[in-house]
């Protein structure tokens, strides 16, 4: 197919072309006088399975063609035809003793904050020895390392690095990396001896990894081998190709890779020819991207070559910018571009390494029935199945807490045999019992007050069943990985079986996410011959990570002709349209990680990638989509809230074209003005088709039978701030419910400090100080042990308490010096019979003075904020209410004068506040609440009164439980409420 040639052979496409459709029409032609049956003789090496199935597909449509010899270049790592090289180790096993090793060097080095640093520290290792082998770096490359001026963390990083690296070069098991570069410098040997007379082509490949990198180099100089190389910048001048192996190589150009693979083979790349040989190098669009990509160094050309550049209309044709205001716009205006392509009977793909694009674009896609074909498949975490089986593996030796006990309860996988019906009734029922009570941080003990007021047979056996398997979860602690195998798959099919051991066939299933997950097993239980018991939390670990790595393709009816692509895809693909979506920093390209263990300067003596490398391979996969026919470059300028950065490359095009001024201003306004075209009709479908008016400001009036008979003394403040919520609450019947999520209550923390105090108080006995803090603190810690909330949360209440106990018992002392506590929380009631109505109340404390009959203290303690003397005055009314109370005979056993009122603070801050100046310019002022109390219960007791929502917006509002009910968010505070009669009022 070749004629002979001294140097090596290597040919390349240019910058926006379809790889597959021009490769195969160009090996069709050189192959156009030999015998059909030499087709199947050529060896054809491709990058990726996509490209494999685009050239078969081509191939196709050629017809009346022999197919060639496919193979992928990671396929050498599995060949067999050299048994003598040993078949790879499994990678679980190599990563199980890496985190061995990595144990011992955490047990001796401070340099890490937790041991939990093993799991990503084994990952970020695992990747470096991937690379090291692809590279073919030994340990005696790392001893040789000039370690002048390197600071003690990269020695001992380079210490540690030998273990492994001599570990796994003696293994008996090469690594799939030592493998590949085994196999191919077997290969190489025998095309020495014995130099096939065959085609062999490298195709689509940039040669970014060593191993394939060197594979390449000899593949070029074969008799009848040859390089076809992807996206090379034709248009790029030699003394630009010259400056980019400068002193400072420009790693990060997206030509870099090319250049540093023809300069090994030493051939410089204004030699290399085109692959059909009939390259147009006029393309305006090529000329236009390969300056606006040139190196930082030389992109002064762009003041001299810029207006050299012919035809901007014609380059900028095909191109339209989308700058959405907000992640969800950019996501509906590629959904309506698909959905227009899909209308054309065009082929359209969206390309971006941002996940959550595709999540949003597929659910927009999904209105309309619309599938695209994803090259990204879900991994089995993303299953339901792989969500339950994680969901047990988390639970491994602990408890669970409410959301992941509720989580696990409600599984679809739970209980999914035969007793499904009954299964759901008993877990909602529980579920709103937890919800109504408020979750405790142990949902266990919850879920055994539940079924004291549900005792039947079927709960019993029920509660029983999933108990025991939460128990055996929480025993196992640690264990061999067989163990922790065998206790997996037993409690998920337990789980799945529910309590009457109906077989849910868990495992059984003939589906490819049960093969998945047998198979990820079986890999575990091959591995489980590696010694000595691990933490449950390892397991738990080790299960993520190996399900995060299981592929699970679509399997759903898929829409022709539209695709969700990565980078890699849209190298060696070109369909009618091309969507780069997502064009900000971050994504285009990603931010790169750390390496913990090799700086810049060790990985450059050891001739490694760069981080810049991949920057500069991204950007080589950038110039490949924009060179296209019809490309959307499209970006939203806020993410989560914040303004975005765009990406260098969309940066570099659209700034060089705003400075070849008119012509270029012109190019890109003609750019955004197709793009806001999209973003209009984004807009327009993201608006109803009939503008609903907003909910008012409510002001229900039910009928006066309904209207409440009674409150207490607390909910006062409620009525005067927030009558909507007295009517959700005591006219609807509506009881907020809680969230499951466990987090530090206000009201819990108020009640466990109240009962405290209540207990101090039987026990305090004028003893010295330390004794009586003694008792108080005895108390507390008491009352502060399982109160349901977080562990964490009790301490840190425990340690106020402790830190305030001192000035709490304090105030105790000068109280005790006037009065003495005669009641403690006691409740009273007061009817007022011309309203027909009753006011109740439930005082934390009532003193009587020394030496008095009838002269009262009383006292309300306060956990949070004391109110302020405006506050009393405005809707704070407990304590006055309660004096009146008090002084009218509403507490049994109280008769007379309440002398002092004042609150007790048990806070953060213990003090004592009396509550204003009752006898202010001879008016009563507790009494004078009194009266107007009446007011206010008279006043709705009128039909034509309603329960306005939020009466008192902002602070004056002291729950928001019923903001929701009331749609607040529609209204402001300031609008006018609108009176409805409800019911039959």
């Amino acid at each position: 197919m070749f004629t002979s040639q001294n140097n090596p052979r290597v040919f390349a496409v240019h910058p926006g072309c379809d790889f597959a459709r021009v490769f195969v029409d160009g090996l069709i032609d050189r192959m156009k006088d030999a015998n059909p049956e030499d087709m199947a003789r050529v060896e054809i090496y491709l990058t990726t399975n996509s490209l494999r199935q685009a050239v078969i597909a081509r191939f196709i449509e050629h017809k009346n063609t022999f197919l060639p010899k496919l193979y992928l270049l990671t396929d050498l790592k599995r060949d067999a035809r050299f048994p003598a090289i040993p078949l790879p180790a499994s990678t679980l096993r190599i990563r199980l003793e890496l985190i061995q090793m990595i144990k011992k060097l955490l047990e001796n080095d401070q340099r890490f904050d937790s041991h939990l640093a093993q799991y990503e520290l084994a990952r970020t290792l695992e990747s470096l020895l991937q690379e090291l082998n692809e590279e073919n770096v030994g340990p005696e490359d790392l001893q040789g390392l000039d370690q002048t001026n390197l600071s003690s963390h990269w020695k001992e990083s380079l210490k540690f690095l030998e273990i492994p690296t001599g570990y796994f070069k003696t293994s008996t098991k090469p690594s799939e990396e030592a493998r590949l570069r085994l196999v191919i410098e077997m290969l190489v040997a025998s095309w020495e001896i014995n130099p096939p007379d065959h085609p062999i082509i490298v195709a689509g490949s940039t040669g970014s990894v060593g191993a394939t990198q060197y594979f390449m180099q000899k593949v070029a100089i074969l008799p009848q081998g040859a390089l076809v190389l992807p996206c090379l910048d034709f248009d790029l001048p030699a003394r630009v190709w010259e400056k980019m192996g400068s002193k400072s190589p420009q790693v990060d150009h997206p030509q870099y890779r090319l250049y540093e693979l023809a300069t090994k083979l030493n051939i410089f790349p204004t030699d290399i020819p085109h692959w059909t040989g009939n390259i147009v190098r006029d393309r305006p669009r090529n000329s236009l991207v390969s300056l606006a990509l040139r190196p930082a160094p030389v992109t002064n050309q762009w003041q001299s070559e810029g207006p050299k550049l012919a035809n901007l209309k014609e380059a900028t044709e095909g191109l339209t910018l989308v700058e959405a205001p907000t992640p969800r716009i950019e996501a509906v205006t590629i959904a309506l571009q698909l959905k227009k392509a899909l209308e054309d009977n065009k082929t359209a793909a969206l390309v971006t390494p941002d996940r959550s694009l595709i999540r949003r674009v597929k659910t927009t896609l999904g209105k309309w029935k619309i599938n695209p074909g994803n090259s990204r498949n879900d991994n089995l975490l993303q299953t339901s199945l792989g969500n339950f089986l994680q969901s047990i593996a988390n639970l491994m030796g602990r408890e669970a807490n409410p959301e992941e006990f509720v989580a696990l309860l409600k599984h679809s996988h739970t209980n999914s045999g035969s007793g499904q019906e009954r299964h759901r009734e008993f877990a909602s029922d529980l579920e709103f019992y937890i919800r109504s009570k408020g979750p405790e941080y142990d949902p266990m003990k919850q879920t055994g007050s539940w079924l004291n007021i549900n005792p039947g047979q079927d709960e019993t056996k029920w509660f029983k069943w999933f108990k025991s398997n939460l128990d055996q979860l929480e025993r196992s602690t640690k264990g061999t990985l067989e163990e922790f195998v065998s206790l997996h798959k037993s409690i998920a099919a337990s789980l799945a079986n529910g309590p009457d051991g109906q077989s849910a066939l868990l495992f059984d299933n003939e589906d490819q996410t049960t093969d998945k997950v047998n198979t990820l097993f079986n890999r575990i239980w091959r591995a489980s011959s590696i010694p000595g018991k691990i933490p449950s939390l390892e397991y738990a670990e080790l299960f993520y990570g190996l399900a995060c790595e299981m592929q699970i393709s679509n399997t759903s009816e898929v829409t022709p002709n539209l695709y969700f692509w990565n980078t890699e895809d849209a190298r060696m693909q070109s369909p009618d349209l091309l969507i780069a979506g997502g064009m900000n920093e971050g994504s285009w390209p990603i931010f790169l990680g750390q390496d913990p263990w090799l700086n810049r300067n060790l990985r450059s003596q050891l001739g490694l990638n760069l981080p810049e490398t991949k920057i500069g391979l991204m950007g080589h996969d950038f110039q490949q989509i924009v060179s296209g026919k019809e490309v959307i470059l499209s970006r939203s300028t806020l993410g989560d809230g914040d303004p975005t950065t765009p990406s260098r490359w969309l940066s570099r095009l659209t700034n060089l074209l705003n400075g070849l001024d008119p012509d270029g201003i012109s190019a890109l306004e003609s750019m955004r003005a197709r793009g806001n075209q999209w973003l209009q009709l984004a807009e327009r479908s993201e608006k109803p088709e009939s503008r609903q008016s907003f909910y008012c400001r409510p002001e229900p009036s039910p009928p006066l039978v309904s209207r409440p008979k009674k409150i207490s003394v607390t909910a006062v403040r409620t009525l005067i701030t927030d009558p909507y919520a007295i009517y959700a609450r005591d006219i609807l019947k509506f009881k907020p419910v809680y969230r499951l999520k466990v987090e530090p209550s206000y009201l819990l923390r108020g009640i466990k400090l109240h009962t405290i105090m209540e207990q101090f108080m039987a026990v305090f006995n004028e003893d010295p100080d330390e004794v009586e803090i003694e008792k108080l603190m005895e108390i507390a810690k008491e009352a502060l042990t399982n109160t349901g909330t977080l562990p964490v949360v009790e301490e840190v209440w425990l340690s106020t308490l402790t830190h305030n106990a001192k000035e709490l018992l304090q105030i105790e002392q000068a109280i005790r010096q006037k009065t003495e506590p005669e009641f403690l929380e006691h409740k009273g009631e007061y009817h007022f019979d011309h309203l027909d109505f009753t006011l109740t109340a439930k005082c934390d404390r009532i003193d009587l003075e020394h030496e008095s009959t009838n002269i009262w203290h009383l006292f309300d303690y306060k956990s949070g904020a004391i109110p302020t003397a405006s506050q009393i005055d405005k809707w704070e009314k407990q304590i006055p209410l309660q004096v009146i109370m008090a002084e009218q005979g509403a507490f049994e056993g109280v008769s007379g004068t309440v002398s002092r009122a004042a609150y007790i603070g048990i806070g953060r801050k213990p003090e004592i506040r009396e509550v204003g100046n009752r006898n202010l310019a001879g008016i009563d002022s507790f009494m004078d609440d009194w009266n107007k109390f009446q007011e206010l219960v008279k006043f709705y007791q009128s039909s034509t009164t309603g329960y306005i929502s939020r009466r008192y917006g902002g602070a004056g509002t002291q729950s928001n439980d019923y903001d929701h009910l009331a749609r607040f968010g529609e209204w402001e505070d300031t609008d006018k409420s609108i009176y409805q009669k409800v019911g039959d009022g």
